[in-house]
């Protein structure tokens, strides 16, 4: 009788065991399933997030005098093309000069594009829309007044190759800068930009005349807005890369 009983319990024992392993198979697949799942859905919401980049074909720069006044032309040629699988519009195009490598700190940010399709020379209208990884080539032009402003200089000024070299090159590049529908902002290669932090950065000189006289407080709340804006932009863009 001991023995039947043992029998029994081993039996029952077994049984026990066995459903375990099933429950602990279909838990695993369901686990594995589930991070399928949401590798999937991330991988769908990281092709519908906004994004644009530019592909540079050309550009020039021209000072040209009209009205008493100096002018810098600048021409952009290049592809736009929307990277998100939904369609989308660019309401802004503007012209940056980056400060350094530094992609939050300009020396000028702005402008009022003139912009035309290209090869037929078609004028174009902002906002422009853009269709499911549609591209554009277009031409985008500047007129900027820089006599008598910052911009003069920063246009004008040349840095020498090499210290062997005689020759001279522009030491300041201008680069596209496109927002969409949304107010995002993109740098020519699709990287996620902060306008807020630009701003900050821009209006940050305006709180050292507060410095000088000795209050110190402007300045130190404007550079923890910056310092606070940054490490948000930063986890923004870590979050935005993964398409959530």
């Amino acid at each position: 009788m001991a023995k039947t009983k043992v029998y029994k319990w081993y039996k029952i024992r077994k049984k026990i065991m066995d459903w375990s392993k099933i429950y602990k198979v279909i838990l695993e697949i369901g686990s594995f399933s589930g991070l399928l799942s949401i590798l999937f859905t991330l991988r769908e919401k990281s092709r519908k997030k906004p994004k644009f980049k530019y592909t540079f074909r050309g550009s020039s720069r021209e000072n040209f005098t009209k009205d008493g006044h100096t002018y810098c032309r600048l021409t952009f040629m290049g592809d736009i093309k929307n990277q998100s699988s939904d369609p989308n519009s660019i309401t802004n195009i503007y012209y940056a000069i980056w400060d350094g490598k530094n992609r939050t700190r300009t020396l000028a940010f702005g402008g009022e594009p003139e912009i035309e399709t290209l090869p037929i020379n078609q004028k174009q209208h902002l906002p422009m829309s853009f269709n499911s990884k549609e591209t554009k080539r277009l031409s985008i032009q500047y007129e900027q007044i820089i006599s008598g402003n910052q911009l003069e200089k920063i246009l004008t000024e040349v840095t020498r190759v090499s210290a062997e070299s005689h020759v001279y090159l522009p030491k300041y590049e201008p680069r596209l800068v496109f927002q969409d529908t949304n107010e995002n902002i993109f740098e020519e290669n699709g990287e996620l930009l902060s306008r807020k932090l630009i701003d900050l950065w821009w209006t940050l000189p305006n709180s050292f005349e507060s410095l000088k006289k000795g209050n110190p407080f402007p300045w130190l709340k404007h550079m923890w807005k910056i310092l606070l804006n940054s490490t948000v932009h930063s986890i923004t863009k870590i979050i935005y890369s993964i398409g959530v």
